[in-house]
Protein backbone atom coordinates (compact mmCIF):
# COMPACT_ATOMS: atom_id res chain seq x y z
CA UNK A 1 0.00 0.00 0.00
CA UNK A 2 1.46 3.24 -0.78
CA UNK A 3 1.57 6.30 1.04
CA UNK A 4 -0.53 9.58 -0.52
CA UNK A 5 1.57 12.76 -1.15
CA UNK A 6 -1.68 14.39 1.11
CA UNK A 7 -1.02 12.23 4.37
CA UNK A 8 2.89 12.97 4.71
CA UNK A 9 1.53 17.00 4.51
CA UNK A 10 -0.57 16.58 7.26
CA UNK A 11 1.74 14.71 9.07
CA UNK A 12 4.32 17.08 9.25
CA UNK A 13 1.75 19.91 10.28
CA UNK A 14 0.69 17.54 12.92
CA UNK A 15 4.60 16.76 14.58
CA UNK A 16 5.04 20.53 13.69
CA UNK A 17 2.41 21.38 15.44
CA UNK A 18 3.16 19.05 18.55
CA UNK A 19 6.32 20.25 18.51
CA UNK A 20 5.29 23.90 18.90
CA UNK A 21 3.22 23.26 21.47
CA UNK A 22 5.37 21.63 23.73
CA UNK A 23 7.93 24.83 23.07
CA UNK A 24 5.32 26.67 24.10
CA UNK A 25 4.57 25.10 27.37
CA UNK A 26 8.45 24.24 28.30
CA UNK A 27 9.10 27.73 30.63
CA UNK A 28 11.81 29.86 30.09
CA UNK A 29 14.14 30.50 32.66
CA UNK A 30 14.27 33.31 35.60
CA UNK A 31 16.35 36.18 35.05
CA UNK A 32 18.52 36.81 37.91
CA UNK A 33 18.45 39.72 39.92
CA UNK A 34 21.57 41.81 40.51
CA UNK A 35 22.14 43.89 43.86
CA UNK A 36 25.11 46.03 44.65
CA UNK A 37 26.14 45.83 48.48
CA UNK A 38 28.31 48.73 49.24
CA UNK A 39 28.80 47.71 52.66
CA UNK A 40 30.00 44.28 51.87
CA UNK A 41 32.17 45.11 48.61
CA UNK A 42 29.94 42.63 47.36
CA UNK A 43 27.84 42.35 44.03
CA UNK A 44 24.54 39.86 44.89
CA UNK A 45 22.72 37.45 42.52
CA UNK A 46 19.05 35.95 42.93
CA UNK A 47 17.59 33.37 40.75
CA UNK A 48 14.71 33.00 42.95
CA UNK A 49 13.72 33.66 46.54
CA UNK A 50 16.25 35.22 49.10
CA UNK A 51 17.90 31.87 49.91
CA UNK A 52 18.61 31.83 46.40
CA UNK A 53 21.59 34.66 46.84
CA UNK A 54 25.00 33.70 46.02
CA UNK A 55 28.17 36.41 45.65
CA UNK A 56 28.78 36.80 41.60
CA UNK A 57 31.39 39.90 42.44
CA UNK A 58 33.71 41.64 44.88
CA UNK A 59 34.82 44.97 44.28
CA UNK A 60 36.24 47.75 46.12
CA UNK A 61 32.41 50.06 46.68
CA UNK A 62 30.16 48.76 44.78
CA UNK A 63 27.72 51.40 44.34
CA UNK A 64 25.13 51.20 40.61
CA UNK A 65 24.93 48.79 38.54
CA UNK A 66 23.38 47.64 34.88
CA UNK A 67 22.80 44.68 32.87
CA UNK A 68 23.50 44.94 29.19
CA UNK A 69 20.73 42.34 26.74
CA UNK A 70 23.63 39.84 26.52
CA UNK A 71 23.09 39.53 30.33
CA UNK A 72 26.82 41.30 30.94
CA UNK A 73 26.90 42.90 34.24
CA UNK A 74 28.19 46.23 34.79
CA UNK A 75 28.87 48.05 37.85
CA UNK A 76 29.54 51.36 38.94
CA UNK A 77 32.74 51.55 42.01
CA UNK A 78 32.07 54.25 44.17
CA UNK A 79 35.61 54.09 45.85
CA UNK A 80 37.72 52.96 42.73
CA UNK A 81 36.03 55.96 40.29
CA UNK A 82 34.99 53.19 37.81
CA UNK A 83 33.13 51.08 35.86
CA UNK A 84 33.84 47.21 35.69
CA UNK A 85 31.85 44.45 33.35
CA UNK A 86 31.17 41.14 34.58
CA UNK A 87 30.29 38.62 31.89
CA UNK A 88 27.27 36.48 33.13
CA UNK A 89 30.16 33.73 33.84
CA UNK A 90 31.82 36.83 36.23
CA UNK A 91 34.89 37.35 34.10
CA UNK A 92 35.76 40.76 35.12
CA UNK A 93 37.64 43.63 32.62
CA UNK A 94 37.57 47.65 33.67
CA UNK A 95 35.32 49.33 31.09
CA UNK A 96 36.17 52.90 31.84
CA UNK A 97 37.72 54.60 34.49
CA UNK A 98 38.50 58.63 35.91
CA UNK A 99 34.79 59.56 37.28
CA UNK A 100 32.50 58.74 39.98
CA UNK A 101 29.71 56.70 38.37
CA UNK A 102 25.97 56.83 40.08
CA UNK A 103 22.86 56.27 38.08
CA UNK A 104 23.99 53.57 35.04
CA UNK A 105 20.89 52.32 32.48
CA UNK A 106 21.06 50.62 29.00
CA UNK A 107 19.00 52.43 25.82
CA UNK A 108 17.65 49.98 23.10
CA UNK A 109 20.67 50.44 20.57
CA UNK A 110 23.11 49.00 24.23
CA UNK A 111 24.93 52.31 24.49
CA UNK A 112 25.53 53.23 28.34
CA UNK A 113 24.47 56.04 29.59
CA UNK A 114 25.66 57.04 32.99
CA UNK A 115 25.11 60.04 35.50
CA UNK A 116 28.15 61.60 37.55
CA UNK A 117 26.79 63.05 40.66
CA UNK A 118 28.11 66.36 41.78
CA UNK A 119 30.46 66.76 38.26
CA UNK A 120 26.69 67.49 36.73
CA UNK A 121 27.32 65.20 33.59
CA UNK A 122 25.87 62.78 31.47
CA UNK A 123 28.33 60.10 30.39
CA UNK A 124 27.66 57.70 27.00
CA UNK A 125 29.30 54.89 26.05
CA UNK A 126 29.34 52.82 22.89
CA UNK A 127 29.43 48.80 23.43
CA UNK A 128 32.53 49.11 22.41
CA UNK A 129 33.51 51.47 25.63
CA UNK A 130 33.92 54.63 23.29
CA UNK A 131 32.90 58.01 25.70
CA UNK A 132 31.26 60.63 24.97
CA UNK A 133 29.42 63.78 26.95
CA UNK A 134 25.92 63.75 25.81
CA UNK A 135 25.25 66.70 28.23
CA UNK A 136 26.20 68.67 31.45
CA UNK A 137 23.02 70.33 32.48
CA UNK A 138 25.26 70.39 35.85
CA UNK A 139 23.95 70.52 39.56
CA UNK A 140 23.72 67.14 41.32
CA UNK A 141 22.36 63.97 38.96
CA UNK A 142 21.40 60.87 40.93
CA UNK A 143 19.59 58.37 38.08
CA UNK A 144 18.86 57.89 34.72
CA UNK A 145 16.39 55.45 33.70
CA UNK A 146 14.63 55.34 29.60
CA UNK A 147 10.62 55.04 29.01
CA UNK A 148 9.44 52.26 26.19
CA UNK A 149 9.41 55.11 23.67
CA UNK A 150 13.11 55.80 24.07
CA UNK A 151 13.04 59.19 26.48
CA UNK A 152 15.44 59.59 29.14
CA UNK A 153 14.56 60.99 32.98
CA UNK A 154 17.11 62.08 34.90
CA UNK A 155 16.92 62.34 38.79
CA UNK A 156 18.61 66.00 40.07
CA UNK A 157 19.41 68.61 41.94
CA UNK A 158 19.01 72.16 39.89
CA UNK A 159 22.76 73.54 39.22
CA UNK A 160 22.41 75.85 42.29
CA UNK A 161 21.47 72.42 43.89
CA UNK A 162 18.66 74.16 45.75
CA UNK A 163 15.57 72.02 44.83
CA UNK A 164 14.86 68.34 43.27
CA UNK A 165 13.45 67.56 39.97
CA UNK A 166 13.54 65.48 36.91
CA UNK A 167 14.56 65.98 33.34
CA UNK A 168 13.25 64.63 30.63
CA UNK A 169 14.99 64.14 27.57
CA UNK A 170 13.01 63.49 24.23
CA UNK A 171 13.77 60.54 22.11
CA UNK A 172 13.19 63.11 19.05
CA UNK A 173 15.77 65.68 21.10
CA UNK A 174 15.36 68.13 23.33
CA UNK A 175 15.60 68.83 27.42
CA UNK A 176 13.00 70.03 29.49
CA UNK A 177 12.05 69.97 33.49
CA UNK A 178 9.57 66.54 33.87
CA UNK A 179 8.46 67.43 37.03
CA UNK A 180 9.52 69.42 40.40
CA UNK A 181 6.76 67.53 42.53
CA UNK A 182 9.32 65.55 45.14
CA UNK A 183 10.53 66.00 48.39
CA UNK A 184 14.30 64.68 47.44
CA UNK A 185 15.39 62.06 44.54
CA UNK A 186 16.56 58.69 44.51
CA UNK A 187 16.76 55.90 42.32
CA UNK A 188 14.75 56.02 38.68
CA UNK A 189 12.86 53.22 36.75
CA UNK A 190 10.20 52.82 34.35
CA UNK A 191 7.27 50.45 33.30
CA UNK A 192 5.75 49.48 29.93
CA UNK A 193 3.22 51.91 30.20
CA UNK A 194 5.23 54.66 30.49
CA UNK A 195 5.31 55.81 33.94
CA UNK A 196 8.23 56.79 35.61
CA UNK A 197 9.28 55.65 39.52
CA UNK A 198 11.28 57.45 41.82
CA UNK A 199 12.31 56.51 44.84
CA UNK A 200 12.85 59.80 47.56
CA UNK A 201 15.77 58.28 49.54
CA UNK A 202 14.82 59.55 52.91
CA UNK A 203 15.18 57.23 56.05
CA UNK A 204 13.79 56.77 59.38
CA UNK A 205 10.21 55.58 57.35
CA UNK A 206 9.85 58.45 55.70
CA UNK A 207 11.06 56.49 52.42
CA UNK A 208 9.04 56.75 49.16
CA UNK A 209 8.18 55.39 45.82
CA UNK A 210 6.53 57.85 43.35
CA UNK A 211 4.92 57.11 40.41
CA UNK A 212 4.39 59.63 37.73
CA UNK A 213 1.64 59.62 35.06
CA UNK A 214 4.12 60.28 31.53
CA UNK A 215 2.38 63.78 31.68
CA UNK A 216 3.98 64.28 35.13
CA UNK A 217 0.77 63.89 37.41
CA UNK A 218 2.54 62.09 40.79
CA UNK A 219 1.15 59.99 43.21
CA UNK A 220 2.54 57.57 46.57
CA UNK A 221 2.86 54.15 44.70
CA UNK A 222 4.42 52.75 48.04
CA UNK A 223 6.02 54.19 51.34
CA UNK A 224 7.58 53.05 54.88
CA UNK A 225 10.65 52.40 53.60
CA UNK A 226 13.88 52.93 55.37
CA UNK A 227 16.08 54.88 52.37
CA UNK A 228 14.66 53.83 49.90
CA UNK A 229 17.74 53.81 46.73
CA UNK A 230 17.68 51.54 43.52
CA UNK A 231 14.56 50.26 41.84
CA UNK A 232 13.74 47.14 39.30
CA UNK A 233 10.90 45.46 37.88
CA UNK A 234 10.18 41.75 37.35
CA UNK A 235 8.74 40.38 34.59
CA UNK A 236 5.47 40.09 36.90
CA UNK A 237 5.64 43.90 37.46
CA UNK A 238 6.54 43.51 41.12
CA UNK A 239 8.65 46.41 41.83
CA UNK A 240 12.00 45.78 43.92
CA UNK A 241 13.47 48.95 46.55
CA UNK A 242 17.15 48.65 47.79
CA UNK A 243 16.91 49.86 50.88
CA UNK A 244 20.15 51.55 52.19
CA UNK A 245 19.87 50.33 55.54
CA UNK A 246 20.29 46.72 54.93
CA UNK A 247 17.11 45.70 53.16
CA UNK A 248 15.41 44.45 50.03
CA UNK A 249 11.88 44.97 49.68
CA UNK A 250 9.06 43.86 46.68
CA UNK A 251 6.09 46.52 45.92
CA UNK A 252 3.31 44.29 44.44
CA UNK A 253 2.13 45.00 41.07
CA UNK A 254 -0.33 47.94 41.26
CA UNK A 255 1.44 49.33 44.34
CA UNK A 256 0.56 49.30 48.28
CA UNK A 257 2.30 47.87 50.90
CA UNK A 258 5.16 45.82 50.49
CA UNK A 259 7.04 42.87 51.90
CA UNK A 260 10.88 42.32 52.87
CA UNK A 261 12.47 40.39 50.10
CA UNK A 262 16.02 39.96 52.25
CA UNK A 263 17.15 41.41 55.22
CA UNK A 264 20.24 38.79 56.01
CA UNK A 265 23.62 40.18 56.30
CA UNK A 266 23.10 43.01 53.82
CA UNK A 267 25.17 46.03 54.53
CA UNK A 268 23.91 48.97 52.72
CA UNK A 269 22.60 47.37 48.99
CA UNK A 270 22.35 50.40 47.16
CA UNK A 271 21.36 49.11 43.65
CA UNK A 272 19.53 46.47 41.62
CA UNK A 273 18.87 45.12 38.14
CA UNK A 274 17.11 42.44 36.95
CA UNK A 275 19.37 40.22 33.77
CA UNK A 276 17.59 39.25 30.77
CA UNK A 277 15.12 36.15 30.64
CA UNK A 278 16.96 33.41 29.22
CA UNK A 279 15.51 31.49 26.66
CA UNK A 280 13.78 28.40 27.22
CA UNK A 281 16.05 25.33 28.12
CA UNK A 282 17.42 22.65 25.61
CA UNK A 283 14.64 20.42 26.05
CA UNK A 284 13.04 22.17 23.56
CA UNK A 285 15.91 21.51 21.03
CA UNK A 286 16.05 18.07 22.29
CA UNK A 287 12.13 17.54 21.65
CA UNK A 288 12.43 19.54 18.07
CA UNK A 289 15.89 17.04 17.28
CA UNK A 290 14.22 13.79 18.24
CA UNK A 291 11.03 14.70 15.65
CA UNK A 292 13.15 15.44 13.34
CA UNK A 293 14.89 12.25 13.54
CA UNK A 294 11.30 10.23 14.46
CA UNK A 295 10.32 11.51 10.75
CA UNK A 296 13.37 10.51 8.83
CA UNK A 297 12.43 7.11 10.46
CA UNK A 298 9.10 6.68 9.35
CA UNK A 299 9.97 8.09 5.88
CA UNK A 300 11.61 4.61 5.28
CA UNK A 301 9.04 2.44 6.70
CA UNK A 302 6.42 1.18 4.71
CA UNK A 303 2.70 2.54 5.11
CA UNK A 304 4.01 5.08 8.19
CA UNK A 305 3.99 8.83 6.77
CA UNK A 306 5.84 11.00 9.01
Amino acid sequence: MKTSFMSVAVSRKTLVALTIAFAAIVPKGEAVLYVTDYGNGAVYSYTGGAGSRTTFANTTGPYRLAVDASGNVFVGDYSDQAIYKFTPGGAQSTFATGFTPYGMTFDSNGDLFVVTGSTGAILKFTPGGSQSTFDSPGGYLDSVAFDPSGNMFVSAYDPTDTFPLIYKYASGGGQSVFSTDMDNIGGLETDAAGNVYMSNGLGAGNGKVYEYTPTGTRSIYASGFQTPTGLAFDGGGNLYVAEYFNRISVIPSGGGSFSVFDNTGLSQPHDLAFGPVPEPNSLILLATGLAGLLCRRKRNTPQRPC
